[in-house]
């Protein structure tokens, strides 16, 4: 052997050997039926051109944005599967299809843009239990594997091509299942059959190139060409590479060494190329392979004792990104990154018996290994290797602070001790200065050069400046002589980076000198709800100084102390229970607190927040676990602690992919709902009650960060924010036009273009513009009937008083012409008496006249009733003076009947020229007046039992004619009934 080959195995050896070395940790985020999908058992994973996953499980199919599951299988109404089990995907994204091949049965096809199911293709069964593995496409075929051989299908035609292999073949047991196909990078078609080896085939048109047996039988789990001449297979027997020469002359097993001896016994289920290396998934784990196939990293998954690793039941490596993998498990989906984690968090021992429940200090002392204070013992961690050492099994630990020559001082409820080889000293014993401080705990140091430390007293006993080299201690609390201090609590002690010891209390913060002298105290009680303030912590940056106050927040200070800002969880802050901070190059702030972490970034005044999900040992940490050392951030408190490196914050520039993924639309008996990813536009029907639009955005990252708004844009350019909610409803809109846009935004705030949907909502039919138009005409025509009325109203009042003036002249102004000729005949005349008769006469005509004038005009006089009364008044001196009796006859009913002005004038008239007709001619006893309403029609009449007389002897004289003229101007019929001795009656009636 050559000294270049021996150096080479030497160096894999040793790679082999440090193979802990190359460990990291990855987390894994977990997805199981319980978040919605499908089934448990995934067979493989694919993102479609819009963004979403689809996940092949052994129930059916499952559709996921980052946040939501759609998951379908043979009993999802309208949407069955042709059959369960999904073993692989097949996109054609120039028709938005996605063709889906179950274990039986044959293909699903469904729109990616729609979630809709296109269709089934059943697939020829050629022999017993006929079950499929997986299929691709060439050209216009598609070619379907499965455990009776090969099946083509003609995509254009629809028609069943058969299998292109040859049968005479030998294939072993009876059975040829191909398991595997793939593609080499000349186009040819590599079948992998268990146990029996690879048929080669040339795709247009399908024709057998070779087959290639083994001495070996081998079942094919997975394939990838790794360049144009080897290929590395996937196997229960493990890791293989295949040489192939060009054209196939050649093909055969490379020697098993580097990676492939590693894993050569190993069942390898995935492989997948990622960048210039390759990923390897096998029973033993997930690795990571360079070009040379030497391991470059092992990827180990931190879980709980009690808990299963998913990451030895890989089954299938789906590479989103760079950094980002889905890996298709056995217990469900699980995402994770590879790129070195921020956080890594510790519990427990690598053999799960030792544990660090609850942190209450802790203190780094090299690159891997800490002291940790917990609730019940003192802990010696190497992190790394996950060994624990127990110092001490009891105590609790409250403080563990450096001091000079990075002493380890660790306190508990006895006191402080100074830890040496793994044991604990008296600190009195160490350092005699300290006789009878023995029993104060300590929280925190501040040190000035490596002589002067001033430690904080946990204990309630305020600080305690050390001396190192003088010896001597000296005592400041507010008893102390010398310098005092506004509070014997000590939270923290800092010295900023002019030499100022900043001591900090519960409700106040005392600011020293170098020389211990009091410069100022500060408080920040805002209003009476602050009236304890916790001031925990303290860190400085360029701009100013930064408090933990717990309960209230983070406190901005400038540099002359003033109070600038309050952050509390409103800005952002996972919580108010602030704990430590660290600064981290003046450009991000990294905070503890009691329900997770978060950093700050000071340009942009944002902040992140991280939970035990992202990989914190817990949500919860602890006051005094907190340090910064070597650029690392440790933090712990219940359930272990993490170490945090900040330069692994990552930013994520990618904005989300917004589309609209639902709308449901509500009627009253039934609720339609439209999935379409490209929707532009959606007409909505009249009858509709309740639009309600879902949209998703598409962000793997940190789905649970998204924020969306929206906007109408055609009505408000401003908008409105909806936090984490991804619907809106719409109810009681008026028809029209609406342009939604909704725009998502990222866990590092990065917008979307906004995505828009036009709606037009429908009118309902009294919102229509014909119903407006035909409700206008109705308007306009009755305001026009209603002007036509009041003319018409107008002009007979105009005739009335027309009628009236004409009744006044010819009435009142004859009788008054007559009194003026009586009054000059009487002045004439020596016999005077008789013309004062007749002016008396005159005059009380024309008094009655003209009553009844005002009564005609009079409104609150025109019912029947009113009418009969009027006669009443008028006849009935007549019939007294002529001895005839008066009868009327108006029932209730006709009584309250109203009259019109011109009705009921002419009507009294009648009656006026009828009674005196009765009274002067007939020689009648009685006179009867009627009026009554039957079938509509009034009917008025005035009878007398007189004389009587032949009407076809009467003229129109004696007022006949002005009766008759007047029945017809008030539209009724004139009826005059007599005889000879059979008196008279006079009948009218109104035509309606």
């Amino acid at each position: 052997m050559g000294k270049r080959t021996a150096h080479v195995l030497l160096f894999i050896g040793i790679a082999y050997c440090c193979q802990g070395q190359l460990d990291q940790h990855i987390a894994f985020t977990k997805y199981t039926q319980k978040d919605g999908l499908s089934s448990f058992n995934i067979k493989k994973i694919h993102q479609d051109k819009f963004g979403f996953l689809w996940i092949a499980t052994q129930d059916g199919l499952s559709c996921f944005d980052g946040k939501n599951f759609t998951s379908f299988n043979m009993a999802t109404p309208g949407l069955q599967l042709i059959g369960p089990d999904i073993r692989d995907f097949l996109e054609d994204s120039a028709k938005n299809e996605i063709w889906v091949l179950a274990a039986t049965g044959g293909i699903s096809v469904f729109n990616t843009a729609t979630r809709k199911l296109q269709r089934n293709i059943p697939v020829p069964v050629t022999g017993n239990n006929q079950w499929n593995s997986g299929f691709l496409k060439c050209g216009g075929h598609i070619w379907v594997s499965g455990s009776t051989g090969l099946n083509i299908y003609d995509i254009k035609t629809g028609a069943w091509l058969g299998d292109p292999g040859n049968q005479s073949a030998p294939v072993s047991n009876g059975q040829r299942f191909i398991s595997r196909m793939i593609t080499d990078p000349y186009g040819n078609v590599w079948c992998f059959a268990d146990n029996n080896g690879i048929e080669i085939y040339k795709p247009l048109p399908a024709v057998k190139l070779r087959d290639i047996h083994f001495n070996e039988r081998i079942a094919f789990y997975d394939a990838a060409f790794i360049s144009s001449t080897a290929l590395l297979i996937g196997s229960d027997k493990g890791l293989r590479l295949l040489n192939v020469s060009p054209g196939y002359t050649t093909i055969k097993f490379a020697a098993s060494k580097g990676a492939m001896a590693s894993l050569a016994n190993r069942q390898v289920f995935a492989i997948a190329p990622h960048g210039q290396d390759i990923l390897i998934a096998s029973g033993d784990g997930l690795c990571r392979l360079n070009k040379d196939l030497v391991i470059v990293k092992k990827y180990t998954e931190p879980v709980p004792a009690n808990e299963e690793a998913w990451i030895k039941s890989i089954r299938y490596i789906y590479t989103q990104n760079r950094h980002c993998l889905w890996l298709a498990c056995r217990n469900g989906v699980a995402k994770a990154y590879l790129m070195e984690p921020a956080f890594t968090a510790f519990f427990d021992d690598k053999n799960h018996q030792q544990r660090l429940d609850n942190v209450f200090a802790i203190e780094p002392v090299n690159g891997s290994t800490v002291f940790a204070g917990l609730e019940h013992g003192l802990k010696k961690v190497d992190y790394a290797s996950k060994d624990i050492i127990n110092i001490d099994g009891q105590n609790s630990y409250y403080g563990i602070v450096k001091g000079p020559n990075n002493a380890v001082l660790a306190s508990n409820q006895s006191g402080t001790f100074l830890l040496k080889n793994d044991s604990e000293i008296k600190l009195s014993t160490a350092y005699p200065e300290f006789a009878g401080l023995d029993f104060v705990q300590y929280n925190s140091v501040a040190s000035y050069g490596d002589t002067l430390f001033v430690l904080g007293s946990e204990s309630m006993d305020g600080v305690v400046a050390w001396n190192s080299k003088a010896h001597t201690v000296e005592v400041i609390n507010t008893t102390s002589k010398t310098h005092k201090l506004a509070s014997d609590i000590v939270n923290r002690v800092y010295k900023d980076k002019t030499g100022r010891l900043w001591v900090l209390s519960d409700q106040i913060i005392s600011l020293l000198n170098s020389d211990f002298s009091v410069q100022r105290e500060l408080s920040y009680h805002r209003s009476a709800s602050d009236s304890v303030l916790y001031y925990f912590d303290i860190c400085e940056t360029k701009s100013g100084f930064w408090i933990a106050a717990y309960g209230t927040g983070l406190l901005q200070l400038d540099d002359k102390f003033n109070l600038v800002k309050v952050y509390s969880k409103a800005n952002g802050l996972c919580d108010n229970g602030v704990y430590k901070l660290f600064n981290y190059n003046d450009s991000l702030l990294v905070v503890t607190t009691n329900n997770g972490l978060s950093t700050f970034d000071l340009v942009h005044e944002k902040f992140k927040n991280y939970y035990s999900k992202d990989g914190l040992h817990n949500d919860a940490f602890e006051e005094n676990v907190g340090r910064f050392y070597n650029g690392l951030i440790y933090a712990g408190g219940l359930k272990g602690f993490t170490v945090i490196d900040p330069s692994k914050f990552t930013t994520n520039p990618l904005p989300p992919r917004v589309y609209f993924t639902s709308v449901t639309i509500q009627y009253k008996n039934a609720v339609s709902d439209t999935t379409d990813v490209e929707i532009g536009r959606l007409v909505i029907p009249a009858e509709w009650l309740q639009a309600s639009i879902k949209f998703s955005a598409i962000n793997f990252s940190a789905p649970e960060h998204v924020m969306y708004q929206y906007r109408i844009a055609n009505q408000d350019s401003s908008w409105v924010n909806l936090g984490h909610q991804d619907f809106i409803s719409f109810i009681g809109l008026s028809p029209g036009d609406y342009n939604l846009q909704v725009r998502a935004m990222n866990e590092d705030g990065y917008w979307s273009e906004p995505r828009q949907l036009v709606l037009t909502f429908l009118p309902k039919w009294y919102q229509a513009w014909w119903f407006k138009a035909l409700l206008a005409i109705a308007a306009a025509g009755i305001l026009y009937a209603v002007y036509s009325y009041r003319i018409r109203q107008v002009k007979k009042q105009q005739q009335i008083r027309k009628n009236i003036a004409s009744d006044l002249h010819d009435d009142i102004g004859n009788t008054l012409n007559s009194v003026r000729m009586f009054t000059h005949l009487a002045e004439t005349s020596e016999d005077k008496e008789p013309y004062f008769t007749l002016i008396k006469d005159s005059l009380k005509q024309a008094s009655v006249g003209l009553r009844d004038m005002i009564w005609v005009l009079d409104d609150k006089r025109d019912s029947v009733d009113e009418l009969m009364g009027r006669l009443k008044m008028f006849a009935a001196p007549l019939a007294n003076a002529g001895g005839v009796n008066l009868f009327f006859d108006v029932p209730d009913t006709a009584s309250r009947l109203l009259l019109g002005k011109t009705e009921k004038r002419n009507l009294l008239l009648i009656a006026k020229e009828a009674i005196s007709n009765s009274i002067k001619y007939s020689e009648c006893n009685t006179i009867a007046i009627t009026f009554y309403k039957t079938d509509g029609k009034k009917t008025f009449t005035l009878s007398d039992d007189g004389k009587g007389f032949k009407t076809e002897d009467v003229a129109s004289g004696n007022g006949l004619g002005n009766m008759r003229d007047r029945a017809l101007q008030i539209k009724y019929t004139f009826s005059l009934q007599s005889a000879p001795g059979q008196g008279t009656k006079i009948t009218i009636t109104s035509k309606r």
